[in-house]
């Protein structure tokens, strides 16, 4: 790693030849950045709102409101993004190189290293030092589910299965971390898929295809048998209206949560 050298990639802004234009010249990644922070955000406000019965019957029931909602999923287009730019980019090398085993374990070996320090740096940083960085009634909180359990949990993140093993209950190490196991776990097995596209495209569109089916279909299994559903998990709200969200906390006491 290299400040120079990295500060000088990210603020370039002459076209790259080979770079896919339609990416570059609208800032997707820019635009979906702020649409994540934005629905992320309002989302977190919404835990100490105190006009909870607007936000249930006028706010959550307009067209706006998708908007809203839809900003906390809006990091599935990093996900996308990040698999088109890899297999684009991986196809390419695929033409000049012999694809074996350890090809493929290079490979993998390649994104974790690149990944890695950076990320237990971080994970110390928000372990050690982040508790100290604010204060207020709802800090913390904060700090007890995101920074404190990562004294117990630390290594799940650092080999990137912590979206298996954090739950509400336990606490979230590094909480957003899920991104990268997510994408790790992906990653696997898009070296996989970008050789067989390269072997054979319609077997490829196949397996792509495939893999989106079944994951809409188990999508939609877990959200039926689980009864999945958009929620506010902790709202500070006095009225009986409340009574259809999660939990209620009454005059500033303990939440309490419905059975």
């Amino acid at each position: 790693f290299f400040f120079n050298d990295t500060a000088t990639t990210e603020i370039y802004t002459e076209q790259i030849v080979g770079s896919v234009r339609c990416v570059q010249e609208t800032g997707v990644r820019v635009l979906s950045m702020c649409w994540v922070i934005y629905g992320h955000e309002y989302n977190a406000r919404l835990k100490i709102a105190t006009n909870l019965a607007s936000v249930q019957t006028e706010i959550f029931q307009s067209t706006y409101a998708l908007v809203v909602i839809a900003g906390v999923y809006a990091v599935d287009i990093f996900f996308f993004m990040s698999g088109f730019f890899f297999t684009y980019i991986y196809l390419g090398k695929l033409a000049k190189m012999r694809f074996n085993l350890p090809t493929y374990i290079m490979t993998i070996v390649h994104r974790i290293f690149r990944i890695l320090p950076l990320y237990a740096m971080l994970i110390l940083f928000m372990f050690k030092l982040m508790p100290w960085f604010g204060s207020g009634p709802m800090w913390n909180d904060f700090v007890k589910n995101f920074s404190g359990v990562c004294k117990d949990r630390w290594f799940y993140n650092m080999l990137f299965i912590d979206n298996y093993f954090n739950t509400f209950k336990t606490g979230y190490c590094f909480g957003w971390g899920w991104y990268l196991a997510n994408d790790m776990q992906m990653f696997l097995v898009t070296p996989i898929v970008a050789y067989i596209i390269h072997k054979n495209q319609f077997v490829g569109k196949l397996v792509t295809w495939g893999f989106i089916l079944f994951s809409c279909a188990w999508g939609t299994y877990l959200s039926l048998e689980y009864k999945f559903r958009f929620t506010i998990p902790c709202l500070l709200y006095t009225s009986d209206a409340a009574d259809d969200l999660l939990c209620v906390d009454l005059g500033g006491r303990r939440i309490i949560k419905k059975k």
